[in-house]
């Protein structure tokens, strides 16, 4: 067996991490991390599959902690535009569609998470594969 390279590092401690937050044992085999997560054992094989899948193409896995619009470089002077053309059309649409909102979440594989940033709701979308997009409202 070789080093571990730091990709498989950052895996390795993340994992870790979300372990201890969902209070899965060291140890923990596919049937019970599947059942925290309400999925067969099928399923999660599917995604393991989906991950490695998207791995072989060219890019690298996001990791870290989520940012907003204006954290980005340039995104300060940008963000009035952004807002005016981005976050105030898709909160129209969620307030008003709400059944075009449930379908988009669903289409772009929208997942609700809890986030660092100050919101009632967080959800992640894939929209482009290694590029999600977290919504907060």
């Amino acid at each position: 067996m070789g080093k571990l390279n730091p990709e498989e590092v950052k895996l390795l401690i993340k994992t870790a991490q979300i372990s201890r937050e969902h209070g899965i044992t060291k140890g923990a085999n596919v049937k019970e991390i599947c059942g925290k997560a309400g999925v067969s054992r099928k399923t999660g094989y599917k995604w393991v599959n989906e991950t490695d899948t998207s791995k072989e193409e060219e890019g690298k896995f996001p990791y870290g902690s989520w940012i907003t619009f204006r954290e980005l470089t340039g995104g300060a002077s940008r963000y009035v535009h952004f807002q005016q053309r981005c976050e105030k059309p898709l909160k129209r649409i969620a307030d008003t569609y709400t059944d075009l909102f449930k379908n988009m979440l669903e289409i772009f594989d929208g997942k609700q998470i809890v986030s660092n940033i100050d919101s009632d709701i967080s959800i992640v979308l894939y929209p482009l594969p290694l590029f999600p997009i977290m919504v907060c409202y």
